[in-house]
């Protein structure tokens, strides 16, 4: 019999994001998928396509508001690009650490303002059907994400009307910390640590100790477990570890990619205790 190719997976980049947000997008630190973003779906036999639109939702480095657009060429007026301030008067003034190697050795001896690393997507309500749709504050399930920072807390930001000045343009909508999920994570929660299982379990990865940390939204963030990634520990050189630079979750399981030059993606099945509380 013969061999079995392994599955793969292909990135391939998105112009469109870039195309409909240009300058708005500056650096990206990290970007999360809200709406349809599923395979492609098939003509409905009338010339048209069923289906929503697929929106990324870009965090500039350093940026005050988040960018949403779409990831697939359509026409403006049914994917347009969307803005939602952050607020930032929440984030410290000191008690950030760097990011990177270059900007350690830049601010050696120096204290740093906190600042947002991370980001994924998150529903607003947290106790079922019943309490989806519009919010006491004007929100809405598609309002919310978590963010996790520099200064190594996990939050969920919910949207609040702007600031209105007579005679000035409404404000963008301004997200702000409805709840602190998560204090003094291990590390620095970098681009592609926080993924939602099952719109309810958030995954929140350690990249120095190769382990997920699982947090309950429906119980306010309560911990739900922390696990090993298996695979972590390398067969062939037992003394050195298997580091994940990223995380995304979905069907029953969470996927890692594998921090090395020729990376391999990794399906690690939930938990059955999240999955039968799910």
């Amino acid at each position: 019999g013969g061999s079995v190719a392994a599955p793969e997976v292909t990135f391939a980049p998105s112009s469109a994001c870039r195309s409909a947000a240009g300058d708005l997008l500056g650096h990206p630190q990290d970007l999360a998928l809200r709406g349809d973003c599923g395979p492609s779906p098939a003509d409905d036999g009338n010339g048209t396509k069923k289906g929503g639109v697929c929106l990324a939702v870009v965090l500039p480095r350093r940026g005050e508001r988040l960018v949403h657009c779409p990831l697939e060429e359509a026409e403006p007026a049914a994917s347009p690009v969307l803005e939602r301030a952050v607020g930032r008067s929440w984030l410290e003034d000191r008690g950030g650490e760097p990011e990177d190697e270059e900007e350690a050795r830049a601010s050696a001896g120096l204290l740093l303002p906190e600042e947002l690393s991370a980001l994924t997507t998150a529903p607003c309500a947290h106790g079922g059907a019943s309490s989806a749709g519009r919010q006491g504050d004007g929100s809405t399930d598609d309002d919310c994400v978590v963010v996790a920072t520099s200064a190594r807390r996990v939050l969920l930001l919910g949207a609040v009307a702007g600031p209105t000045y007579a005679g000035a343009a409404p404000a963008l909508p301004q997200l702000v910390p409805r709840r602190l999920l998560r204090n003094d994570h291990g590390t620095v929660p970098g681009p592609g640590s926080l993924a939602l299982l099952q719109g309810r379990f958030l995954g929140v990865l350690d990249h120095s100790t190769s382990s997920l940390h699982v947090l309950d939204l429906h119980m306010g963030g309560r911990r739900a477990g922390s696990w090993r990634l298996p695979g972590a520990q390398k067969p062939s050189s037992p003394a050195h570890q298997r580091r994940f630079s990223a995380l995304c979750a979905g069907g029953g399981a969470f996927f890692g990619l594998e921090d090395s030059d020729n990376p391999s993606l990794w399906r690690f099945p939930a938990p059955a205790e999240l999955l039968r509380a799910a």
